[in-house]
């Protein structure tokens, strides 16, 4: 099995995509920055993004909507979707395979490897560069209705062996993964879809926990974090109603605990935007603009519309978001382009079209 010689994963910031972040007005740097779902986008209103997300359909017809969104795109985008146990649940017709848990039942790392392996040359035959996996979370609560059979395990030794194996099998064979949700999900029967989850761990308990598993699949190579609308008292401060804020919009927990303590320097992409666990939470708009500026690098599933970039224009002209943070975040998502071979050094896409 591959992968023997692991480092963490960098974003080397390039002094091409600096210059391109500069030249840009709003609307485009907020496009690099969003993952919009094509579902709801529709191919009558493509327009250039940093990243989509195709949701399930058979291989011929994501072929013609990846082609179709690909060439609306002056820079070459990220084709994403969330293939946590293969390519079969969202490529329709590839090979499909147990979810996490049973593969990990098998206690075979190659295993493993082998299904991320097959996800990342199935999918990635029809251009998929990126997936929302494998779920990083420990299985703790039985009753946990967002972890269930999409982890590895209950423990971080467990979660460690398999979802990393799967993550190897992916990253190595020219799939980006994304390890979720970050601190950690699967320790209380609440819903993030609908309500923010608070994970009950003390910071010991945290660090032995979640933490260890996050850390160590840092250090084996993760390119992507996913942070949950989840909140974790034990390395955050309430806010004036004495709530504690979900990962997604605290700087907290993405740039002191993430980006500091846990070393991590690849791309933070945000859980779906309008999920209850953040928008239960705060304004939806407040969110948007606070999962940018507090530390995640691309907005998952924001419902692009015309108010949509009214709303935050309002919260660059107020503060609230700050054109240094979306710059910043923009010349991030363009950098991880290059170091991926989507786009050449001097910034012309890799066999595609001039910016």
């Amino acid at each position: 099995m591959k992968g023997e010689a692991r480092m963490k994963f960098k974003i080397s910031i390039s002094p091409r995509a600096r210059e391109m972040v500069e030249s840009w007005d709003v609307r485009r740097l907020l496009n690099q920055v969003l993952c919009p779902n094509f579902g709801r986008i529709g191919s009558a209103n493509l327009q250039e993004f940093g990243a989509m997300f195709f949701h399930p359909k058979p291989r011929a017809e994501l072929d013609e909507q990846i082609r179709a969104f690909k060439a609306s795109c002056a820079v070459p985008p990220l084709i994403v979707s969330d293939m946590e146990n293969g390519p079969g649940d969202m490529v329709l017709g590839a090979a499909r395979f147990p979810h996490m848990m049973g593969i990990s039942q098998t206690g075979s790392e190659e295993l493993a490897y082998e299904t991320g392996k097959i996800a990342a040359l199935e999918a990635g035959e029809i251009g998929y560069n990126w997936t929302f996996s494998p779920v990083a979370d420990l299985a703790v609560e039985p009753d946990s209705p967002v972890v269930a059979s999409r982890s590895a395990g209950h423990t971080p030794e467990h979660v460690i062996r398999m979802a990393g194996a799967y993550m190897r099998g992916l990253q190595e064979n020219g799939m980006m993964a994304t390890i979720k949700h970050f601190p950690g999900d699967g320790f209380t029967t609440w819903d993030q879809h609908l309500t923010t989850p608070v994970c009950p761990l003390g910071a010991d308990q945290w660090r032995s926990g979640p933490g260890r598993a996050f850390r160590e699949l840092i250090d084996q190579g993760a390119m992507a974090v996913m942070p949950g609308h989840i909140a974790l008292p034990a390395f955050d401060e309430p806010d004036g109603r004495g709530l504690y804020p979900p990962a997604t919009v605290s700087k907290r927990l993405l740039v002191d605990l993430l980006r500091g303590e846990l070393g991590f320097e690849g791309l933070i992409v945000s859980d779906a935007i309008e999920m209850g666990g953040v928008v239960g939470f705060m304004n939806y708009y407040d969110a948007c603009a606070d999962t940018i500026e507090n530390g995640c690098d691309m907005l998952l599933f924001p419902r692009v519309d015309d108010r949509f970039y009214r709303e935050m224009e309002k919260r660059l002209a107020s503060g609230r978001l700050t054109l240094e943070a979306l710059k910043d975040r923009a010349c991030r998502v363009l950098s991880l382009k290059e170091q991926l071979g989507l786009t050449a050094a001097d910034g012309e896409p890799a066999g595609g079209r001039s910016l």
